[in-house]
C-alpha cells in the first residue's frame, strides 16, 4: 500500500465560501461507460484524537461530512488564491460508514481547491493544501491533482484526515495529518457492488502532488 502524508495546522474557525460550487454527490442519470461522462471514485475517512468518527456522531441527523472542492487544473500558477472562492465542483461523502464516493465530473484534469468539514469539529472548518487560510499554517504546500477520464471510472485514492487537538496561542487548534492511501482492491470491490456497470472500465490513477510556484 502506497502512502502520501502531508501535515497542516488548522485553526478552528467558521468557513464561509463565497460564490457557488456545483455539488456532485453521485453518478448522473444516463451516464454510461464509454460515453462522455467521467466518474471519479475515492474514499474519505476522518479521525479526531486517533478515534475514527462513526456515523453516530451525527448532529441534527446530519452525519459527519467531507466536501472536496475541485476546479480544472491548468498549471501551478493558475490555482485559486481567493480564500473565499469555492471550486467549480464540490464532491461530498459522509464518513463513519464506509466513506466511499463515486461522482460524475466533466472529463478533465482537476486540482483540489479545498477540503471542508461539517459535524467533524466545532463549526464548519476547512483547509487548502497549497496555501494557508483561516489563520492556519501549511507546513509543506502542495497542489493535489487528479484526472477524470472520459467514459471511465477512475479511483483517485483513499484520503484520511486525522485531527489532533492542541492548545494554540489563540485558543484551540487542530494539528492535521492528511494521508493518501492506495486501496485499489477494496475500492474496486465497492464499485462492483454499488455501481457494477462501471467496474469493467474502472482504473486506478491516484491523486498526484504538484509543487506550487
Amino acid at each position: 500500500m502506497n502512502h502520501l502524508t502531508i501535515r497542516f495546522l488548522v485553526s478552528v474557525a467558521s468557513l464561509a465560501l463565497g460564490g457557488c460550487a456545483t455539488l456532485t454527490s453521485g453518478i448522473e442519470d444516463g451516464a454510461r461507460p464509454g460515453g462522455e461522462t467521467a466518474v471519479v471514485v475515492g474514499r474519505f475517512q476522518v479521525s479526531r484524537n486517533d478515534v475514527e468518527l462513526p456515523a453516530s456522531t451525527a448532529i441534527a441527523s446530519v452525519a459527519p461530512t467531507v466536501f472536496m472542492h475541485v476546479s480544472r487544473f491548468v498549471d501551478a500558477a493558475e490555482v485559486s488564491k481567493n480564500p473565499l472562492a469555492p471550486g467549480d465542483f464540490a464532491v461530498s461523502a459522509s464518513v463513519g460508514a464506509d466513506g466511499y464516493f463515486a461522482v460524475s465530473l466533466p472529463p478533465d484534469r482537476y486540482y483540489i481547491v479545498e477540503f471542508a468539514f461539517t459535524n467533524v469539529l466545532p463549526g464548519t472548518v476547512g483547509y487548502r493544501s497549497y496555501m494557508p487560510i483561516l489563520g492556519g499554517r501549511v507546513r509543506e504546500p502542495v497542489i493535489l491533482t487528479f484526472e477524470a477520464q472520459s467514459g471511465r471510472a477512475t479511483y483517485i485514492g483513499s484520503i484520511h484526515h486525522g485531527f489532533t487537538e492542541t492548545d494554540g496561542d489563540a485558543g484551540k487548534e487542530f494539528d492535521l495529518e492528511m494521508t493518501l492511501a492506495d486501496e485499489t482492491s477494496a475500492a474496486m470491490r465497492w464499485l462492483a457492488e454499488n455501481h457494477p456497470m462501471w467496474r469493467a472500465t474502472a482504473t486506478a490513477k491516484l491523486v498526484e502532488p504538484v509543487r506550487p510556484n
